[in-house]
């Protein structure tokens, strides 16, 4: 019939990411994401991420400490899927700093899916090269009634201040309080 029609496309899977943490809200994961940077939800702000079977994970070699995601507000994680992340460098051996997947400093509730930290001891000596951990947390609360906390060559929770309510889900790897 002569017509025409554009086809526009939309936001990525990344920028929907990325929106959802700039202005919290619920969010359903559409998709597995790699992120290029860390994310961080602002302190005010509340997020619901469902993350819908898929994953998110960020991969760098770290020369400070690094945060892939900072939790100041409100972030609750929900559904199956993973948020992973792994430092490929070679770590802090005076622990001056860390790497880690989630650093709250909020309120971080954790009802499903799998937080991991892939980052590995040095294979040469056994020792841990430096912090990491799937879980930091300086202050706020960390509530684990499901899924999985996983860093089994190392601590999967650090919890410096704050508190850490356990109602279910399984821990892999050292619960530091």
């Amino acid at each position: 019939n002569g017509e025409y029609y554009e086809l526009v496309e939309g936001p990525s899977i990344l920028e929907n990411l990325q929106n959802a943490f700039k202005n919290g809200g619920e969010y359903v994961l559409e998709g597995d994401v790699v992120l290029p940077s860390a994310l961080t939800l602002a302190n005010g702000k509340a997020l619901v991420l469902d993350l819908n079977g898929h994953s998110i994970s960020h991969e760098m070699e770290c020369t400070a400490s690094y945060n892939m995601i900072t939790n100041n507000g409100d972030l609750t994680i929900k559904g199956e899927g993973k948020i992973s992340f792994k430092d490929t460098g070679s770590g802090d051996p005076a622990f001056g700093w860390g790497t880690y997947t989630i650093t709250n400093s909020g309120t971080l509730t954790l009802n499903g899916g799998m937080i991991e930290n892939l980052s590995e001891q040095n294979p040469l000596s056994g020792k841990v090269v430096h912090m990491y951990c799937a879980i930091q947390q300086s202050s706020g609360t960390t509530i684990v009634n499901g899924g999985v906390v996983s860093n089994p060559t190392y601590r999967s929770i650090r919890i410096n201040n704050g508190a850490l309510i356990v109602n279910g889900g399984t821990m892999e790897g050292q619960v530091w309080v």
